[in-house]
Order: structure tokens, then C-alpha cells, then sequence
């Protein structure tokens, strides 16, 4: 989905709104997935692009990273 999400990006910035992206993040003291979670819990709005996978199930949640990045955001 890399250009869809180039794409939604792009129309978000140009209605000027601050984009914040994983791949944007660099590198950080924290996990990737424990930076994504807490983006996703201080952004005032999240777009989310999905597929047809659910993707990688953490053993310990049950759930895949955008579905607990999700649930942080709400």
C-alpha cells in the first residue's frame, strides 16, 4: 500500500495537518510497535489503510500491532 499511503499523506499535509508515520519515526529508545501505539494515542485524528490480512497476531494480545494501535487511538 505504499502508494496509497504516499498518497493519503500527501492529501493530509496539504490540508495542513502534521503526518506522522511510522517509517517517519527514526530510531527511538522504544520498540516500534511501542512508538506506533503511543503516536497513535497523542494524534488527534488516525486514518487507517487496511487490507484483506490481519497480519502478525502478538501471542500476548491476540491481536495484530494496527489492530492494538487502534484500539490505543480510541
Amino acid at each position: 500500500f505504499t502508494g496509497e499511503r504516499d498518497a493519503a499523506a500527501t492529501a493530509i499535509g496539504l490540508l495542513g495537518h502534521r503526518v506522522s508515520r511510522a517509517e517517519d519515526f527514526g530510531a527511538l529508545p522504544d520498540s516500534p510497535q511501542a512508538a506506533c501505539t503511543n503516536a497513535a494515542r497523542s494524534a488527534d485524528v488516525i486514518v487507517l489503510i487496511l487490507g484483506d490480512r490481519y497480519g502478525w497476531i502478538d501471542p500476548i494480545t491476540g491481536l495484530s500491532a494496527t489492530h492494538q494501535e487502534y484500539l490505543a487511538a480510541t
